[in-house]
């Protein structure tokens, strides 16, 4: 039960964001009772906080198995495109709520998440990946190492914004 609550918690949170979800909306898409949400957590604020570091976790995870693997850039960016292809065949709510958990957390401050720093976010996989290319000579004459970094957040970005599931 937890699991199918947890889900809808990203779904729905995924959807219309933190303020805008209420825990009726996510008991109908989960398919129980609201009290059968409070069994799990007190507020909608620690579901949030629980679905969150749940899909950081998991997308950590995948980073470490499918990225940092490998040594060379190229194999990486690989690895980063296989990260969101195994966790959207894995579960499509996943991938967009890593990064709708991260903006909702910067953006509402009350919310008791902890974002971590590999997580989409300064000093994140991005600027590893790019900074590890830089220091064994891979990138290419004239690229900015910034530049190459934010180009990484945009594909990342879109890669979550086109992964609502349903």
């Amino acid at each position: 039960t937890l699991g199918r609550i947890l889900r809808a918690a990203r779904v729905c949170f995924g959807r219309r964001g933190f303020a805008r979800t209420s825990m009726a909306d996510i008991a109908a898409r989960a398919d129980v009772t609201a009290r059968a949400i409070y069994h799990y957590v007190e507020s909608k604020d620690e579901l949030f906080a629980l679905a969150a570091e749940r899909s950081f976790d998991r997308f950590l995870t995948a980073l470490d198995q499918l990225v940092f693997v490998h040594d060379d850039a190229r194999a990486r960016l690989h690895g980063y495109v296989d990260v969101f292809r195994a966790l959207y065949k894995e579960d499509p709510s996943l991938v967009a709520f890593v990064s709708i958990a991260a903006v909702e957390a910067a953006r509402l401050p009350e919310l008791t998440v902890a974002v971590p720093p590999g997580v989409l976010s300064a000093g994140g996989p991005h600027t590893r990946i790019v900074a590890d290319a830089a220091a064994r000579g891979e990138l290419a004459p004239g690229i900015d190492p910034a530049g190459a970094v934010a180009l990484l957040d945009v594909f990342g970005s879109g890669l979550t914004m086109v992964a609502h599931p349903d």
